[in-house]
């Protein structure tokens, strides 16, 4: 568990847990820092993977594209993109993204 919790939020961590006893289930809900599911019985296991899935698909769907249409016709310009993320454990992200382009008077933006 000490190496989970020394990740500093590097990975994502799910547990799915069978039938655990109370003690137990703070322990594990500490270790799936990122979701947690406890199975009451078998029965009830594919249900609770399901949970977790849904958790981890959303986690990769979180793809956005972005796409920047000049006012500028002419010259050289730079344009920066800062981006600050707070996932669910309240830990905040911050990225920056600079970069140079050469606008022209025959730029057409096409959006996509």
């Amino acid at each position: 568990m000490g190496a989970v919790q020394s990740d500093n939020n590097k990975n994502s961590v799910f547990v799915v847990a069978l039938a655990s006893d109370a003690a137990d289930t703070v322990k594990l809900m500490r270790l799936g820092k990122d979701g947690f599911v406890n199975a009451a019985d078998l029965s009830m296991l594919g249900t609770a993977f399901d949970t977790i899935a849904e958790k981890i698909g959303a986690l990769t769907s979180s793809v956005y594209r972005l796409q920047y249409c000049t006012p500028k016709r002419s010259g050289s310009h730079t344009v920066q993109v800062t981006i600050q993320f707070t996932d669910m454990s309240m830990q905040s992200y911050l990225g920056s993204v600079k970069s140079s382009f050469a606008a022209t008077d025959s730029f057409t933006c096409q959006i996509q």
